[in-house]
């Protein structure tokens, strides 16, 4: 339990030991079996076993003077309990002055004495990374816009079509160490767009009366940032994810056309159909899809805080997604 941190190092040598309960994570398991923890104060431990008895390998980071100075110095007891729990293999006990007080050293230490003694059936538990994986999505996205306004008849008084648009992304999927591989943050950069139009016709009188012609067209570089859980089943794997997503408009054509009849005489005008038009869109999202292989699948849904930033012009989008995606990497 002797603190390991250079600015708290002890000036003695010798061990301080407490005995606790605790779980250990099987290292190496083979003819000789080798335990990892990191105990109550951070520090990483290991442990071996024989004959069912568990036995703490021993290392320690010490002050001591020389020459007049304090310097750093170090039990290394471990090295000798090695070299016994190696017995059977003196070819590694040249080797056994390079092995450091780590994780990885012991994985390389075993990996070899498993080599050694001929044990083919030896299970080294590697040092878990954070793992990446890219790849590209395409699909077809489904948009629908609706307004909602008592100034604005043109845009709430009739309902916009559907907008159905092929997408594509690029993907990195960031895989988090300590989740056993099913936690990660997938990351999309890509485009979407949507285009809309609708006609609205305010009679007034059978002399008077005027047509709406309203056209919307927009395109977003995306950005999704969602965090995925992953389930394998037998040789595939299903996924659920939740996230955000942020798009910045790059083309925002908004347009509405109206057209006045008035005693047989028209006259044509043209103006912008959303006054003030929001170019970065926020959005919440989920999703859920199929992994085989290098492929997969998805349905995805979001719901966006609209294009109109008018306080009055309230509006809101929803999109739906049906993606395909090829990995690229391994």
């Amino acid at each position: 339990m002797s603190p390991n941190e250079t600015s708290r190092l002890s000036k003695f040598p010798e061990f301080k030991i407490d005995t606790v309960h605790t779980f250990l994570l099987v290292l190496a398991r083979g003819p000789k079996n080798i335990y990892y923890s990191v105990n109550s104060i951070g520090k990483e431990q290991f442990y071996s076993q024989q004959n069912g008895k568990f036995e703490f390998l021993a290392y320690k980071r010490y002050l001591k003077k020389e020459e007049g100075k304090e310097v750093i110095a170090e039990n290394k007891k471990f090295i000798g309990q090695l070299a016994l729990l190696m017995n059977d293999c003196p070819n590694l006990h040249k080797s056994l002055g390079t092995v450091t007080y780590s994780r990885k050293s012991f994985e390389r230490l075993f990996t070899s004495y498993y080599q050694c003694v001929n044990y083919t059936e030896g299970k080294i538990q590697k040092s878990m990374k954070i793992a990446f994986e890219y790849g590209v999505v395409a699909g077809v996205s489904k948009t629908s816009i609706e307004f909602e306004s008592p100034d604005f008849p043109h845009l709430t008084n009739s309902k916009f079509k559907d907008s159905y648009n092929v997408t594509g992304s690029l993907f990195l999927n960031v895989i988090l160490p300590f989740s056993t591989q099913r936690l990660s943050i997938y990351n999309e950069a890509g485009i979407y767009s949507f285009a809309t139009d609708n006609h609205y016709e305010d009679i007034v009188h059978s002399y008077y009366y005027r047509n709406y012609y309203t056209s919307l067209d927009f395109t977003y570089l995306k950005l999704n940032n969602f965090l995925r859980y992953k389930l394998p089943l037998g040789t595939s794997t299903i996924f659920l994810q939740a996230g955000v997503s942020n798009s910045i408009a790059v083309k925002s054509d908004n347009v509405v056309r109206k057209e006045q009849f008035l005693h047989g005489e028209i006259t044509t005008s043209d103006s912008e159909a959303v006054p003030g038009v929001r170019k970065y869109e926020q959005s919440l999202a989920v999703g859920a899809g199929y992994l085989f292989k290098r492929f997969s699948g998805e349905f995805r849904f979001e719901k966006g805080n609209g294009i109109s930033i008018i306080g009055n012009l309230q509006n809101s989008n929803t999109k739906l997604f049906v993606l395909l995606g090829y990995r690229l990497s391994k």
